[in-house]
């Protein structure tokens, strides 16, 4: 949730109270899994039985410094 809080406030916008954990919980993979399985999100991803699946790896870790 800090993260979307640290977002809100970079992008200067407000947000009316309980709008953050509601976005939080909306954006989470138990929801991006099921959106995908009602097909309100669609994916190119498939599995072998051409099924629609959701994939999020964790956290990437980028330092510009020691990348280049």
């Amino acid at each position: 949730m800090a993260q979307v809080e640290a977002l809100v406030r970079y992008l200067g916008v407000t947000s009316p109270p309980g709008r953050i954990p509601a976005i939080v919980e909306r954006c989470s993979i138990k929801h991006l899994r099921d959106d995908v399985v009602s097909r309100k999100l669609r994916t190119p991803l498939v599995d072998r039985e051409k099924k629609p699946f959701a994939y999020r790896k964790g956290e990437i870790y980028f330092n510009a410094l020691t990348h280049f």
